[in-house]
């Protein structure tokens, strides 16, 4: 997504004439989507074209573009807060059943690729837990022991 600028005689304007192929009253994006993703993508682009200015000498112009990328990122991060902070109560049938897919989604992701242990690396694994199990569980038995022999002397003094 570029942005038409151009730099006038006076090198105090700055001309915008939007983004190519666009058409008036088109939105690009779902604006319920999660984080709304028009501004998050926008804020991408228009920082690219901030950065190519910037490289190419045209340091007052990529200012100008550079505060329409931050309108756009803060934008973003306000709809991606307000999202997170719906409560499941005030969240619609379909919110709600974007939410519950994009979780169950990532979490078959994850098991799809996670590395399969071998056998020897499983078995020690289990060994070290067990070992620490029982390591614990004798540390806790012997200090519980003091305390329990400690409170019976008090109570026995009283």
């Amino acid at each position: 997504m570029g942005y038409v600028v151009t730099r006038s005689v006076n090198n105090d304007e700055l001309m915008h004439y939007g983004v190519p192929g666009m058409k008036w009253g088109v939105r690009r994006a779902n604006h319920q989507t999660i984080g709304n993703k028009h501004h998050s993508r926008a804020a991408a682009a228009i920082q690219r074209d901030a950065d190519n200015l910037r490289k190419n000498g045209y340091k007052s112009e990529a200012v100008a573009v550079q505060k329409v990328a931050d309108k756009h990122r803060t934008k973003a991060l306000e709809s991606q807060r307000k999202y997170d902070s719906k409560e499941i109560n005030s969240m619609s049938d379909q919110e709600l059943r974007n939410r519950i897919n994009r979780l169950q989604m990532e979490k078959q992701y994850t098991q799809l690729t996670q590395k399969e242990k071998s056998a020897g690396r499983k078995f020690i694994e289990s060994v070290l837990k067990n070992a620490a199990q029982q390591t614990a569980s004798k540390y806790v038995s012997k200090y519980m022991d003091k305390g329990v022999r400690s409170a019976l002397k008090q109570t026995r003094k009283r």
